[in-house]
This record gives structure tokens, C-alpha cells and sequence, in this order.
């Protein structure tokens, strides 16, 4: 028997469907599973469902459902105390009170090899011009993309190659997690690039997608790009565009960033 994290939490209230619990990883032990609260859940711990039938879902709307068994990398709204995303997408939050079904990180680790691609999370304030004047702030996050170099199993940390930068940095598990496919797959088949893609914007130049992201948090999806400095002059930190603007770059000129030499 299940005994729930915490006696306040009613574990007879989860909704138990495949439909709300993902596929599950085939070796994963469903009696690992512990229900928790929005608030408790750790980096790494892996996401099975939602409680349904609470009170306290103001955030429902944007609570994603369809996102489920996946590993989580909580971020806090910036501009709403009481709601968390669970996912780390800011428009797709739950109340931290809101009780969700979890298997900790300890219990069930997410396991890395090298070549792998992850992913990890920010939240930030990001400054636009008004239309009719002006300046405002809009939080969002930002997401960096790599592949995992090296791991080591002693203490647990990995070097990952963050697309966009040039050397490798030693990080630990509780920083990022694995690429959904289904992520990769789906950037793919809406815009035709996702990132970690090398791209050009139609002109010589090619350079790494680094994320697809909505200025704002409205309007139509930009690109971020880090383009080679040397051949198209633009800011080594990065420059948005329109995603529509960014296709694949040709075979032909990213031989070499295929062959970028292992750690």
C-alpha cells in the first residue's frame, strides 16, 4: 500500500488513466509513486499525473495536461506568488498548494550517457518597447539546450556541451533533465527547425538555434540565434527573428560542426 507524503493529501483523489499518466517508463515501478504538493516537488523528480477535484485549481487552465511523465524543473511565476510550473513553462502553472503524483529523483533517477541531449530553465524579466509608447517588463523563460560529454557516476555530475557556447561546464543532475523526442519532434514539424539546430536566416551565415520563444509572451515565435560573428556581423550573444525567417542550414555547411571534437 501507497501511504501518502503528507496525511493532508487525499491520495484516493488522483486521477489513475493512461491518459493522465503518460506512458510510463517500462522500468519504472509504479509503487515508487508518492503524492505531493505543487510546492514540494524537486528538480528531477519525475511528474506521473495531477490530483483532479480540488478547490484550489485557479491555475487549471494552465495546467497543461497533457504534460505529464516528464521530469520536472520547477520554476516560481515571478508576477504570481501562488503558482508554479511544475514543467518550467511560465503558461503552464499550478497552485502551489495543488497536489500532483510524483516518483522522487531518489527513488528514480534520470540516467545520462554521453551524446545524450538535456535541457535546463530560467525564469527572467525581459525589457520590450510599448507600441504606443513606453517600456514594460514581461517574464519568461529561458531555455538553453546541450549534449551531455561525460558522465561520472562517483558524484553524480555531468559536462555538457550548452549549445552556443564553446567549451564544456560541469553541471549537476538537478539542473537539467532530458529532451522530450516528442519536444523535438514537435518544433520540428511546426516551425521545421528545433534547437540545437544549426540554421540560416537567408544569407551565407549559419549559426546554432538556441530557443524558439514569444517576445512579450505574445505575437508570433522568434528564433534566437547565435549566428558566426565572422560572417554575418551580428551580436555573438545572440539575435532573435521571426522563426519563419530560420530553415536548416544545407549539409554542406555544417560538416564541420558535426565534427566538433569530443570531450
Amino acid at each position: 500500500m501507497i501511504r501518502p507524503a503528507d496525511p493532508h493529501v487525499e491520495f484516493c483523489h488522483v486521477l489513475i488513466e493512461d491518459r493522465q499518466l503518460g506512458p510510463l517508463p517500462e522500468d519504472l515501478d509504479p509503487a515508487l509513486a508518492r503524492p505531493a504538493y505543487a510546492k514540494d516537488v524537486c528538480p528531477g523528480d519525475l511528474v506521473m499525473g495531477y490530483f483532479d477535484g480540488s478547490d484550489r485549481r485557479r491555475w487549471a487552465w494552465k495546467a497543461a495536461p497533457g504534460e505529464v511523465c516528464y521530469r520536472a524543473l520547477p520554476q516560481r511565476h515571478p508576477a504570481h506568488g501562488r503558482a508554479v510550473s511544475l514543467i518550467g513553462i511560465l503558461t503552464a502553472c499550478v497552485d502551489i498548494d495543488d497536489e500532483v503524483l510524483i516518483v522522487p529523483a531518489a527513488l528514480y533517477p534520470a540516467a545520462y550517457r554521453p551524446g545524450d541531449r538535456v535541457e535546463r530553465i530560467s525564469v527572467h524579466f525581459e525589457a520590450f518597447s510599448h507600441p504606443y509608447g513606453g517600456h514594460y517588463t514581461h517574464p519568461r523563460q529561458w531555455e538553453q539546450r546541450g549534449t551531455v560529454r561525460t558522465v561520472d557516476d562517483a558524484d553524480g555530475t555531468l559536462t555538457v556541451h550548452w549549445d552556443g557556447d564553446t567549451d564544456a561546464f560541469r553541471t549537476t543532475r538537478d539542473l537539467i533533465r532530458p529532451v522530450d523526442p516528442d519536444a523535438i519532434a514537435y518544433d520540428r514539424s511546426t516551425y521545421g527547425v528545433t534547437p540545437g539546430d544549426r540554421v540560416r536566416g537567408g544569407g551565407p551565415g549559419t549559426g546554432v538555434l538556441l530557443e524558439i520563444y514569444r517576445p512579450g509572451g505574445h505575437g508570433i515565435e522568434h528564433g534566437r540565434v547565435m549566428w558566426e560573428a565572422a560572417e554575418t556581423g551580428a551580436d555573438p550573444v545572440g539575435e532573435a527573428r521571426p522563426i519563419a525567417q530560420l530553415e536548416p542550414a544545407p549539409v554542406e555547411l555544417i560538416s564541420q560542426w558535426l565534427a566538433l571534437p569530443q570531450d
